[in-house]
């Protein structure tokens, strides 16, 4: 039987932030009609799991890929065939689906050109990405990665060309309890992976390493390349009285975001604007005075703790 896997929340370590996808694209080198159902660029939601493409909505329900049309207004399973059932996994009632709507471990689904692309987890840091042509019964493994799904993030992944644009992570210190692995969002700390949805290779694109557990928030994606948010906190856990960690009990010590430029083609990886970092360092606990509201390519959007004003802090 497969190891479940959890993620405990504690409260206030996240700091909810507005986010705007910022879909603009790299140089286009195929026209509408040559890139399939789908064109242009496709954005996989890291958080609540829709993803959006230029003809409709997919999301993931009751295990189930959910296609949601925007011209018709219509809604339907991503299954080819018209006699099935549409059950989705279930361990135990239905755990060989037939369905094409459903993968085990399904986590979210994205439509790219004329084909779908689902993400699987398909162990405690490994997920497995699985592409279908919507014409054609059948999936293909396009790759394995040695990472889990970054749930405590609010960027995006994307999907652009032949390439996927990915948020994932990696656990710091799992908690082994019986047939579980406890971990916090603080446990986990994020890279922005390219993966070539042809080749199934992939590189890292970002990644802060160091004891500084930097977690990847904002992404936009430009002509050419990625300008992304990212967030540092620093927590100190109480103990229950059986000496034990209590993920519940925490002091928030410090929090700062920095801003980068990340090339879609390689080379050196650009700090923005670095003087916002002082501005957003917290002290005795306390969340710093000035938040992030948003960025695009133009800069980054602040508002004061009480959002009674925003303005945009240009990176020139």
């Amino acid at each position: 039987m497969s190891r479940k896997f959890k993620k405990m929340m504690a409260t206030g370590m996240i700091l909810v932030m507005s986010v705007t996808a910022g879909c603009g694209n790299k140089t286009k080198t195929k026209d509408a009609k040559e890139q399939g159902f789908c064109a242009d660029i496709s954005v996989f939601d890291c958080l609540d799991g829709p993803s959006f493409c230029d003809k409709g909505i997919v999301k993931v329900e009751g295990g189930l890929m959910i296609f949601y049309e925007y011209e018709t207004g219509k809604s339907y399973p991503l299954c080819s065939d018209a006699y099935c059932e549409h059950l989705p996994y279930d361990e135990k009632t239905n755990p060989d689906p037939v369905c094409e709507a459903t993968l085990k471990d399904l986590e979210r689904a994205c439509i790219h050109g004329d084909y779908v692309y689902a993400i699987q987890s398909t162990g405690i840091q490994e997920i497995t990405v699985q592409a279908r042509n919507l014409k054609e019964s059948g999936y293909r493994v396009v790759a394995k990665l040695p990472y889990c799904q970054a749930f405590s993030t609010e960027g995006y992944n994307a999907i652009m060309e032949d390439n996927a644009y990915l948020i994932l992570a990696e656990i710091d210190n799992p908690q082994e309890v019986g047939d579980s692995v406890l971990y916090t969002s603080n446990d986990l700390y994020t890279y922005l992976v390219e993966l070539d949805l042809k080749t199934g290779e992939y590189k890292t694109l970002f990644h802060i390493g160091g004891e500084d557990k930097y977690k990847i928030l904002h992404t936009v994606y430009g002509e050419e390349g990625i300008y992304c948010c990212s967030y540092y906190e620093d927590f100190t856990y109480g103990m229950d009285d059986e000496g034990n960690t209590d993920f519940m009990n925490l002091t928030l010590n410090e929090y700062r975001e920095v801003f980068h430029f990340v090339p879609y083609e390689g080379g050196e990886v650009k700090e923005l604007c670095q003087e916002l970092a002082e501005m957003l360092i917290s002290s005795g606990g306390r969340l710093p005075k000035i938040m992030i509201s948003g960025i695009d390519e133009r800069g980054a959007y602040l508002t004061n703790k009480e959002n009674t004003k925003i303005e945009c802090y240009r990176y020139d």
